[in-house]
């Protein structure tokens, strides 16, 4: 456009300067500047001085929501580095206090397992014993019986009827004696 003004390469050829155009110019300008609050007063419902005072206050409480964001944002990342550097630690204590608790339930289920095995051992002592004396017992019942059954055989083999007699009357001698 500057070109045609001043004639370069333009319809004149003459490289003259067309000062009806600059003038045309000049005053498209003037005439925008002077329109342009009124066009903005009808878009915004504002004067262009109130619409950039209402965008900078906007801006201004953006850049201050924007900044308590980001202080919040920063607090919250110092929590987490916090809970991030005592997480290891947390885990530490609670891989220890497992470790104990299983030690415990170990010492624990020994002891029961010894009372047990203590208590198994006590139960067949007894058991043996009392097997033992009952076959003692029937040990002695066969072997009383064995003499009393070869006791009669021989009683009856030489004991005689004379015998008999004799002892029945010393029997019955004895029992009137008392």
């Amino acid at each position: 456009m500057i070109g045609m003004i001043i004639g370069a390469g333009g319809g004149h050829g003459d490289g003259s300067i067309n000062w009806f155009e600059i003038g045309a110019l000049v005053i498209n300008f003037v005439v925008l500047l002077l329109a342009l609050p009124a066009i903005l007063r009808n878009l915004t419902g504002r004067s262009p001085k109130e619409h950039l005072q209402h965008q900078r206050e906007e801006m201004a409480a953006q850049l201050k929501e924007a900044e308590e964001k980001q202080a919040a944002a920063e607090k919250r990342l110092e929590e987490y580095a916090k809970k991030l550097g005592n997480l290891e630690k947390e885990v530490e204590e609670i891989m220890e206090s497992y470790q104990a608790q299983a030690e415990a339930d170990e010492a624990k289920v020994k002891a029961e397992a010894e009372l047990k095995i203590e208590r198994m051992i006590r139960d067949a002592d007894f058991t043996i014993n009392q097997e033992s004396l009952k076959a003692q017992r029937e040990i002695r019942e066969a072997a009383i019986e064995t003499t009393l059954s070869m006791t009669q055989s021989l009683f009856a083999e030489r004991i005689t009827d004379a015998d008999r007699r004799r002892l029945a009357d010393e029997y019955i001698g004895n029992i009137a004696k008392n």
